[in-house]
């Protein structure tokens, strides 16, 4: 694999981190600490979620291939992420009005746009992360519609689930351009440490990605294509 090369001239959420743990959502100019003066960095998390959407036929071609269709309860979801925000000392509606939000977007509001992951899943498993889980939910704004997302669980020193069909999830991570990329560094858990979710969507076939996400050690980055 070639040399990564950042893109420095962008904006990303500060490496250290608040006095709950949490990591700092104050925005800089690269890849460094804001001005405040932070104990510690955030460093790499425990589980890394992969949340991609899907149109109605690839639901439909990972369920054939074994991958669960899941429900959750949208409702609980938002209140714990209400409380979580609170416990961390921080506004839970400050990255999305009306979506509740605990954790740190690290490209900010607006995410990275018209970025490829492909190498975030070798870079992953590079750094000791194996899948330890798979699914595909349905929000409730998309059950009319058919489509859906899939959600791939890496978990550092996991055991790998070893009947998942890696061929046919791997596959969507490829060189595509995806036009809205967001990371998010949600606070720590207690024992269950930090984890930090990645929201992939709208895919562009055909559309030459402007730049590559990576993993950066946990901190994640924009890089050169």
């Amino acid at each position: 694999m070639a040399a990564t090369e950042l893109i420095e001239d962008v904006q990303t959420a500060c490496r250290g981190t608040t006095a709950t743990g949490a990591r700092c959502r104050n925005m800089v100019t690269g890849y460094g600490r804001c001005h405040f003066q932070h104990a510690d960095d955030a460093g790499p998390p425990s589980k890394v979620l992969l949340k991609m959407r899907v149109n109605c036929s690839k639901v439909d071609a990972l369920q054939k291939a074994g991958v669960a269709l899941r429900q959750r309860d949208e409702a609980a979801i938002e209140a714990r992420h209400v409380q979580e925000a609170r416990q961390h000392r921080r506004d839970a509606y400050a990255l999305r009005e009306t979506v509740a939000d605990s954790g740190t977007q690290v490209f900010g509001k607006d995410g990275a746009r018209n970025v490829t992951i492909d190498r975030i899943w070798p870079e992953l498993e590079n750094a000791g992360y194996r899948v330890t889980g798979l699914h595909i939910y349905q929000p409730e704004k998309d059950r009319m519609s058919g489509m859906g997302t899939l959600v791939v669980e890496f978990t550092l020193m996991g055991d790998e689930d070893a009947e998942y069909p890696r061929q046919v999830v791997a596959a969507l991570f490829d060189r595509a351009s995806f036009g809205y990329v967001h990371v998010f560094v949600n606070p720590p858990k207690g024992q269950q440490g930090v984890n930090h979710t990645v929201n992939i969507s709208h895919r562009q076939e055909g559309v030459p990605p402007a730049a590559r996400l990576v993993w950066d050690e946990g901190y994640w980055a924009l890089a050169e294509m």
